[in-house]
């Protein structure tokens, strides 16, 4: 009852997928995601910037948008506080950066 899709448009739904949701395509070339992992909120958002920064896109969005957007693509990320040096870092829990 429904349609199987063939292995050779698998890499053209991956562009056209990368192409209108490019948080897709930084989370699976720069991120690992797992419930282990833990990130700062702002080396995600600046590893992202650079990402755009690199394939050219002119307006990468600010950090309340990207959250958004990164929350939407993978809904098991989670938030969290905790202290460095005396100061307040926000953290995403369920995803980590690729070393």
């Amino acid at each position: 009852g429904h349609f199987k899709q063939p292995e050779s448009a698998l890499d053209a739904l991956q562009q056209l997928d990368d192409l209108s949701r490019p948080i897709s395509a930084f989370i699976r070339d720069r991120c690992e995601v797992a419930p282990m992992h833990q990130a700062n909120v702002d080396d995600v958002y600046d590893a992202w910037n650079d990402c755009c920064e690199e394939q050219g896109m002119k307006y990468p969005g600010n950090k309340a948008s990207f959250g958004r957007d990164l929350n939407s693509a993978v809904p098991s990320l989670g938030k969290s506080q905790h202290r460095e040096n005396g100061k307040r870092v926000r953290a995403y829990s369920g995803i980590g950066l690729e070393e």
